[in-house]
């Protein structure tokens, strides 16, 4: 009896479909956090805000002309970072490059390790602290400088 090499059709398809779900989320999670930063730092209301989305969604189309009419990814790729530079932003910023998962894994297991606190918890930290300094501030008192 051979033993099976590759997991049958119906796995693997549920397989790619979880995969496709989670990229999908993530990105719209990511258009979220932009039209937010938008908001946020620069007042962008709801009406710039739509008209922002249907420019992406334009760019969006273009880019996927490009590609069903042969482009390369790697010729989208350096389309988009010549336009990026083009505008005075720097490629770098805005891809960080392939981030191995298993190097990712390790950082996480070696931060667990070294009882290091996570993002969250350094954030809730430093609220707490604040609130401290503010409290502090309304006693009349200063937080000792080590």
């Amino acid at each position: 009896m051979k033993a099976r090499l590759r997991p049958s059709k119906q796995p693997l398809a549920q397989i790619e479909q979880d995969v496709y779900a989670s990229t999908v989320e993530a990105c719209e999670d990511n258009n979220a956090f932009f039209l937010m930063a938008l908001n946020q730092e620069f007042g962008f209301g709801p009406e710039r805000l739509k008209r922002m989305i249907h420019r992406y969604n334009q760019l969006s189309e273009e880019y996927t002309i490009m590609r069903n009419d042969g482009f390369t990814y790697e010729e989208i790729h350096q389309k988009m970072c010549e336009a990026l530079e083009s505008i005075g932003i720097d490629p770098d910023q805005v891809y960080v490059g392939k981030n191995d998962f298993y190097d990712i894994q390790r950082q996480k297991r070696y931060c667990e390790q070294e009882k290091k606190p996570s993002r969250k918890e350094a954030g809730i930290a430093y609220e707490n602290m604040q609130a401290f300094k503010a409290f502090l501030a309304d006693q009349g008192k200063e937080l000792p400088q080590p």
